[in-house]
């Protein structure tokens, strides 16, 4: 509920969701201050935080 109301206020945008793992990274990879989430993240273009 929370976060349906700061978007509807345009205090923020509403999250992005992909389809596949690589349409994320590409994403990650493309976009400044760009931050996601992958079960299985790939080494590549984007840095890799494992967090356990």
């Amino acid at each position: 509920m929370y976060w349906k109301q700061v978007v509807f206020t345009g205090k923020g945008v509403e999250l992005k969701s992909f389809d596949t793992e690589s349409d994320l990274v590409k994403f990650v990879s493309e976009t400044k201050g760009a931050v996601g989430y992958a079960e299985n993240p790939q080494p590549g273009s984007v840095k890799i935080l494992v967090i356990e």
